[in-house]
């Protein structure tokens, strides 16, 4: 298994994952490996990149020699898969109450 291989079939699992009670195991697992991966290509210490905010701008990726596309390419892949999870994990595990609140409404009801 490749290293980017490692990273996408967690983000996988976590994507398709249809139990609730295992969802956010499977997301921290995923996160925790593209965090590492990132580390890796970045030449630095995973402690350096903070999750679920990452967000990887092109002002990090200078970083990287020019020849390294496929580096370039992997972190920003890592970057939308990050950015995918968060919006599952903000979508899937909200509460029943917000999930029917609609925007401009309180679920408490509304004053006359």
């Amino acid at each position: 298994m490749t290293k980017r291989g490692s990273w996408y079939e967690l983000y996988q699992a976590a994507m398709l994952e249809l139990d609730r009670a295992k969802l956010v195991g499977r997301i921290d697992a995923a996160r925790a490996v593209m965090r590492e991966r990132i580390a890796e290509l970045m030449g630095r210490p995973a402690q350096d990149f903070v999750l679920p905010d990452l967000v990887v701008p092109d002002l990090v990726l200078p970083d990287l020699a020019l020849g390294d596309h496929a580096y370039r390419e992997e972190i920003r892949a890592i970057d939308y898969a990050l950015q995918a999870l968060e919006t599952l994990q903000r979508v899937e595990l909200r509460s029943p109450a917000e999930a029917i609140e609609q925007p401009g409404t309180r679920s408490a009801g509304i004053a006359s």
